[in-house]
């Protein structure tokens, strides 16, 4: 009976500390047991900070039974992440109208007008990078190549826009430009080839005659002289204009000097002399006509037609020429019968061409 008694006061005691514990807790403002089970530690912690400050909050119940005690409490649950909000996407810009890109093309121009060429080109090269497919990108790149200061420079561009807009207005007069530009550097295939592609372009063109001509210069400039005569009967018949023209028919006659055929070119060079007295190159002619009637043993009319250029133009050079020319075959000692040697006779050549 003692050891019971014993027993009985120790779970007594053990209640009475459990339930005074108990109590204490839920005295606790904002806390009722069953707050105290079923809030995670981290919850139940916001939610007194949150309402400590409450005036409305009720006053905590004492009454706690075994169960309230000893019932197992739910592990806390795990903290879910809160998705992130929703990134709006951007309303797209909306799409530039062919009125702006207009617009923009002519400011890039006007620049040109008020003299800012560096401005300009840099304007020009943006738009010709933002808007490949505008129908004024091919101006742009035109325009581009006549602003660079650099001949190499503005040939990449005319070679760009010829490439990337090749039916294109604007690329078949570049060809032309390109052309020129190649001609300026004594780069006479690349010359020909440019001009040939604006007359395929544009064979009735604005230039077609000046790229033919250009043509001819250049297959002369390389010694290819059968295709430059090809090419002068193609100029006489696709423009009559040529037909009669002086400095043509000196191309003409310096190509079949070149090719030896010396009597065909003498007639050529007669025919000059003959029709056109105000002819630019005329003191060429005259030199040039009297090398031919060297290399036929016409010495005397060689030297009449050297004594009519001394006389016609004293002061340019081919007249200087001539003057060697005349005491060269009026030497004592070659005789009647003698003629020069053809080593002793200067090449027949163009020093100046007539078709700039």
């Amino acid at each position: 009976m003692r050891h019971w008694h014993i027993i009985h006061r120790t779970r007594m005691a053990f209640h009475v500390s459990i339930l005074l514990t108990a109590a204490i807790l839920a005295a606790l403002p904002g806390i009722g047991t069953q707050q105290l089970q079923a809030q995670p530690h981290g919850a139940a912690q916001e939610k007194v900070i949150s309402q400590a400050d409450s005036s409305s909050t009720p006053e905590p119940s004492l009454s706690l039974t075994f169960s309230d005690i000893f019932t197992t409490r739910p592990l806390p649950a795990e903290e879910k992440e809160t998705p992130p909000a929703q990134i709006e996407e951007a309303t797209p810009a909306a799409p530039i109208t062919e009125e702006q890109i207009r617009l923009e093309f002519e400011e890039a121009l006007d620049l040109i007008q008020r003299g800012r060429a560096r401005e300009a080109k840099a304007a020009l090269q943006q738009f010709a990078t933002r808007y490949p497919q505008s129908p004024h990108t091919a101006q742009a790149l035109y325009q581009i190549a006549l602003l660079e200061t650099q001949v190499e420079e503005a040939i990449q561009a005319l070679q760009r826009l010829g490439s990337s807009y090749p039916d294109s207005p604007w690329a078949q007069t570049g060809f032309y430009k390109l052309g020129e530009l190649h001609f300026f550097l004594e780069q006479y295939e690349q010359a020909r080839h440019a001009f040939e592609q604006y007359l395929l372009s544009q064979p009735k063109g604005q230039v077609a005659d000046k790229a033919q001509l250009r043509i001819i210069i250049c297959l002369m400039r390389v010694g290819n002289y059968v295709e430059a005569l090809r090419q002068l009967a193609m100029l006489q018949r696709n423009f009559p204009k040529f037909e009669h023209d002086p400095a043509t028919i000196d191309l003409i006659g310096e190509c079949y000097a070149h090719l030896g055929y010396v009597e065909k070119a003498s007639e050529y060079f007669q025919m000059i002399v003959a029709k056109f007295p105000n002819y630019t190159f005329l003191p060429k002619i005259y030199l040039n006509l009297g090398l031919c009637q060297e290399e036929l043993n016409r010495w005397e009319k060689a030297e009449k037609t050297y004594a009519e250029l001394t006389r016609l133009f004293p002061d340019s050079p081919e007249a200087s020429l001539g003057r060697v020319r005349i005491a060269d075959l009026t030497t004592p000692f070659l005789g009647q019968s003698e003629a020069p040697t053809s080593t002793t006779l200067p090449a027949i050549t163009s020093p100046k061409s007539p078709v700039q």
